[in-house]
């Protein structure tokens, strides 16, 4: 699937062999990020994970069951 042009393996490389996606490092999501959604607030704990070289804090909010795809 792609979301505005970029496919999502580019981020989430483990999709493809493993149930969990993975998430990414935060300088692969500012690859994008420091050219879409620049300014959006939902993004200040990724600019401030790379300013600070501090990894994002993800909080779990769903818990999927293995058989949803």
């Amino acid at each position: 699937m792609t979301i505005l042009g970029i496919d999502c393996r580019y981020r989430h490389t483990a999709v493809e062999v493993s149930s969990n996606a993975g998430t990414p490092p935060t300088d692969t999501s500012m690859t994008c990020h420091s050219q879409i959604w620049t300014n959006a607030a939902l993004l200040c704990p990724v600019r401030n994970s790379l300013k600070n070289d501090q990894p994002v804090a993800w909080r779990r909010v769903t818990d999927v069951p293995d058989f949803v795809y």
